[in-house]
């Protein structure tokens, strides 16, 4: 039993170790959603950020039974691997999905902008494309991501590198042939990005061989139109979750602790002199 103590409290103490400087960085922070017309897609990052809108987001105790230990441990252990998770979303609001009369895209990609003070100054620490691919009937489009750079993390970082998870949310509104309004989630989908390490070099084309394959996600039904010229209109709501590696695995122990508590007590209980 103590030795399972000693084993828990080593692992609590890792948490409490250095941490990149590249991460926690999150002061006046700010993430942009910009849909990106067709001539603008290929442009640099830096290039992009120019005329981005400006919104913001916005021990010593001694333990009676095994398992308060356990108790005590995943809960200590789930508080630990939260400060090695991060979010932030916002979204893009599109009212001319559409080419004037035409199914014809008028944006080709979203672009993903998030900024943070950075020793006194805004940078931008992040950045991402997802290219939007049209079904060849024009009935359906989804997202290709780019592999995104960064340069600096909003979650707790012991490593040079950490997973992201990319969510896309489509929403619509358009008013029907009855003449009523009509409000539908057209689709959803997720990208999970594993390894992305800390550069410096912002503008990096990450539309090249050099990056990892990057998965197309699923087809999503056209945004409808309130009138056959309409021009469609939609949020395009994207949330993006930094993870280390460290805060997954301290998760993982909370959680088989939590779930195995009774069966480890039991273990614990037989072990008594």
């Amino acid at each position: 039993m103590n030795y399972i103590i000693l084993v828990l409290a080593g692992f609590l103490l890792a948490s409490c170790a250095t941490t990149s400087p590249k991460s926690m960085k999150s002061e006046d922070e700010r993430f942009v959603v910009k849909p990106i017309v067709k001539s603008d897609f290929t442009k640099k990052p830096s290039d992009l950020n120019q005329v981005s809108p400006s919104n913001k987001n916005p021990i010593g105790v001694v333990i009676a039974a095994a398992g308060i230990i356990i108790n005590v441990a995943s809960k200590m252990l789930d508080n630990a691997s939260k400060k090695f998770t991060a979010d932030y979303e916002n979204l893009a609001s599109i009212d001319d999905f559409y080419t004037t009369g035409t199914l014809d895209l008028t944006y080709s990609g979203i672009f993903l902008s998030r900024f943070a003070k950075i020793e006194g100054k805004e940078k931008n620490v992040f950045n991402m494309k997802l290219k939007i691919i049209q079904s060849k009937d024009g009935s359906a489009f989804k997202f290709q991501p780019f592999f995104p750079n960064l340069s600096y993390s909003k979650c707790k970082v012991k490593a040079d590198s950490i997973d992201i998870l990319v969510k896309v949310v489509v929403e619509s509104t358009w008013v029907g042939s009855d003449g009523n309004p009509h409000k539908e989630i057209m689709g959803n989908d997720e990208f999970l990005i594993s390894g992305v390490k800390f550069i410096d070099d912002m503008d990096r084309d990450t539309n090249t061989n050099e990056s990892p394959p990057m998965p197309v996600g699923h087809w999503i039904a056209n945004i409808p139109r309130s009138r056959p010229d309409g021009r469609g209109n939609c949020t395009i709501k994207v949330t993006v979750i930094e993870t280390d590696n460290f805060g997954k695995r301290s998760k993982a122990i909370a959680e088989f602790l939590s779930t195995n508590k009774d069966d480890i007590t039991a273990i614990f209980d037989a072990l008594k002199p």
